[in-house]
């Protein structure tokens, strides 16, 4: 992983009284302490547009427990207009040089995701530095916006992904700020004033937060330059990154949303799991291939004895929160067809029981491994998914940044130890399940499941 440090150090001149810039250095006021930025850059010559990711060290697990939503709408908030720049006056600058820029918010971070013409690399910076040096809060823009963020939160929540991610939060982190979906809640996003906008901006927003990743057609010195000429003056705040926290889930729970008409049922399947810069990560992940990843995982094969019953199913270490340093759940999810619940559900649950139980072969880890640096030999094919994947790398804390590094860890695995792991490091004795369907036939199927708990029925 290619890693470029900008280290900004105070240097004032006497005659001027500004400050002064070395090459890859920032200097933003003669008063402010050295400030460190972190400069993920990665190469692709012959690249007609830039792809810059700008990350906030900080989300939706610092929103307070009385206004979920607070991260992702300071972030949107920043989009319409500074204290230079109208809402109006900033889109006509964005659209001038064909810039684009969109928000994502998770738990533990907040990303703008840019692209702009290469040529026009030097403006859109001027533009970023404008964008979070001074940001306005306007009364009329933030009322609009509100009005904007509900409508997106009403059709998120109708959306079955959503849906059925939202209730395995809520179960998961139960009493935390990791209960919500990182969008808010219509109660918080209402309770949100100019005031708490403006606080956790000065809070959050600061150099020694962010990390900065590119996708350029420039060498690094040109990039440090021209980062340095065009960020100087950005303000610094203390690092305030956060972890995600432990589930709180200690028993079998299951949530079914009442949908009387369903064809199908979706589901979900949430177990607590390990975090990505835990060192028995890569061996569970070989383990989570070979259960429910490809056409010769274990769950293919029992939807193949099913006969067409359990339409979709795969299991995964990033569905519920895709990039975070604590500990990611492991879900399995999918779908199956009115008429097969008890198969489905119970049957499910009770393969992955006996998957913790016997632990893989010999033979599966091989294919796994070998379809697995396959996979990952494909983020790596272009300079894009190289960024991107590097980017997810130091974000989560993951020591494996690199296809290299991958094939030598990968080896040192082997079937002995991928089971004696999954045994120790997983379990089934605590899990959460969500389910999109008729009630009164899915009730009868979990409760037939050895250890269920409790069983919540939830409208829409």
């Amino acid at each position: 992983m290619k890693r470029c440090v900008i280290v900004v150090r105070q240097r004032l001149f006497w005659a001027l009284g500004v400050a002064g810039m070395l090459l890859g250095v920032l200097v933003p006021s003669s008063r402010a302490a050295a400030l460190n930025w972190t400069i993920l850059h990665e190469p692709s010559p012959g690249a007609n547009q830039v792809q810059l990711q700008w990350v906030v060290r900080s989300g939706s697990l610092d929103d307070g427990s009385s206004t979920p939503g607070l991260a992702h709408f300071t972030a949107r908030a920043l989009l319409r207009g500074t204290t230079t720049r109208p809402y109006s006056d900033f889109s006509q600058a964005l659209q001038a040089i064909s810039a684009t820029i969109q928000v994502e918010t998770t738990p533990e971070f907040t990303r703008f995701i840019c692209a702009v013409p290469a040529h026009r690399l030097d403006s859109f910076l001027y533009l970023l530095r404008d964008l979070f040096s001074n940001p306005e809060f306007d009364p009329f823009e933030i009322e609009s916006l509100r009005k904007e963020l509900l409508n997106e939160l009403q059709k998120r929540r109708l959306a079955e992904s959503s849906l059925l991610r939202g209730q395995a939060l809520a179960q998961l982190y139960a009493g935390t700020s990791a209960q919500y979906l990182s969008e808010g809640t219509v109660e918080g996003l209402n309770r949100i004033t100019g005031l708490d906008l403006r606080r956790f901006f000065r809070a959050h927003y600061g150099v020694s937060n962010y990390v900065l990743s590119l996708v350029t057609p420039f060498q690094d010195a040109d990039l440090r330059f021209k980062l340095a000429s065009s960020l100087r003056g950005v303000p610094d705040v203390a690092l305030r990154a956060q972890r995600l926290p432990e589930p709180s889930v200690q028993e079998i729970s299951a949530v079914v949303i009442s949908e009387l008409s369903a064809s199908e049922i979706p589901f979900l399947m949430v177990f607590p799991g390990v975090a990505v810069g835990d060192p028995d990560y890569s061996g569970l992940e070989l383990a989570n291939q070979i259960f429910g990843m490809g056409p010769n995982s274990r769950l293919t094969q029992f939807s193949q004895s099913l006969g067409g019953g359990l339409t979709e199913a795969k299991s995964d270490f990033g569905a519920i929160i895709p990039t975070a340093t604590g500990a990611k759940a492991l879900s399995i999810q999918g779908r199956f067809q009115n008429g097969h619940e008890a198969d489905a559900v119970a049957g499910v649950f009770a393969l992955f029981r006996q998957f913790l139980r016997e632990g893989v072969s010999e033979q599966e880890l091989v294919a796994s491994r070998e379809r697995y640096l396959n996979d990952l030999a494909v983020q790596f094919n272009s300079p894009e998914k190289r960024g991107n994947y590097r980017l997810n790398a130091l974000l989560s804390g993951s020591p494996l940044a690199d296809l290299t590094s991958w094939e030598t860890e990968l080896q040192k695995w082997d079937d002995f130890s991928v089971s004696s792991r999954l045994k120790s490091r997983i379990s089934a004795s605590s899990a959460v399940l969500v389910l999109r369907g008729n009630p009164a036939q899915l009730i009868p199927a979990l409760q037939s499941i050895p250890g269920m708990g409790s069983i919540r029925v939830v409208n829409q």
